[in-house]
């Protein structure tokens, strides 16, 4: 018999660690306990959308090439060219 998977904390989740889940789901969500999950950060007061681009190889080099001199992402460097381009 194969070893049961293991949950973040390490404990296997055998028979009883399901069971003492049902428990806990059966018994309600304590709204006090929620965390908030770690991610990507937020970009300004409102969900951002993505926006997918195709780029020719050497643009996407010349690109990569600017978001490591300015020590920032790829993305970064798109939101502000177009924030500039679109305030001209």
């Amino acid at each position: 018999m194969t070893e049961p998977r293991k949950a973040k904390t390490g404990k296997p989740m055998d028979d009883d660690f399901w069971r003492r889940a049902e428990e806990k789901a059966n018994a309600g969500l304590d709204p006090s306990r929620l965390h908030r999950r770690v991610g990507r950060p937020t970009i300004g007061d409102e969900l951002a959308e993505l926006t997918a681009v195709r780029l020719p190889p050497e643009v996407r080099r010349a690109l990569d090439d600017r978001a490591a001199e300015e020590h920032t992402s790829a993305s970064e460097v798109i939101r502000r060219a177009l924030d500039q381009y679109l305030a001209s």
